[in-house]
């Protein structure tokens, strides 16, 4: 995640935020309550400056699929459609499930990429990852998922 994007909660983050399901530790906890869709990642850090754990823990919050990025001024670049929204999440709480920290490269990869070009660059690599993890079946059918949905982003509205 860059500087200047601003962390938002997935739907699975907010759902942890009530619901507590995962252990997450307190420092992790009070981070993801306090992002609230309004402030950059260097606001969030200078907020929680006291916190030498801070990055890691953002870290722990994207790779869990909890926390995404979203650029700070939207008119600046393209918007971003929903169907790549829902690519990217998709292939991240994919990596996540499959293999949980131990993702976090390609978690990152993806969470930089704000693009349909973009994902689909890096669908190879999800999808030899996710082979690894989980079989050719797994693999198979969730890289045929984003593809669809980068297709359907693609066509002209």
């Amino acid at each position: 995640m860059r500087e200047h994007e601003i962390p938002v909660k997935t739907e699975v983050g907010q759902r942890e935020v009530g619901e507590r399901r995962r252990s997450l530790p307190p420092h992790a906890r009070t981070v993801l309550i306090a992002i609230n869709g309004t402030q950059t990642l260097a606001e969030l850090r200078d907020g929680f400056r006291a916190f030498a754990d801070f990055d890691t823990i953002m870290i722990r919050l994207i790779a869990e699929g909890l926390v995404q990025a979203r650029p700070a001024d939207e008119s600046a670049g393209a918007a971003v459609s929903a169907e790549v929204l829902r690519a990217k999440q998709l292939m991240t709480e994919s990596v996540a499930a499959a293999y949980g920290l131990r993702g976090i490269t390609l978690t990152l990869r993806l969470e930089r990429s704000s693009s349909a070009a973009e994902l689909a660059a890096l669908l190879p690599d999800f999808q030899r990852a996710l082979t690894k993890a989980r079989g050719a079946e797994f693999a198979a059918a969730i890289v045929a998922r984003a593809n669809a949905l980068l297709d359907t982003a693609a066509l002209p509205r």
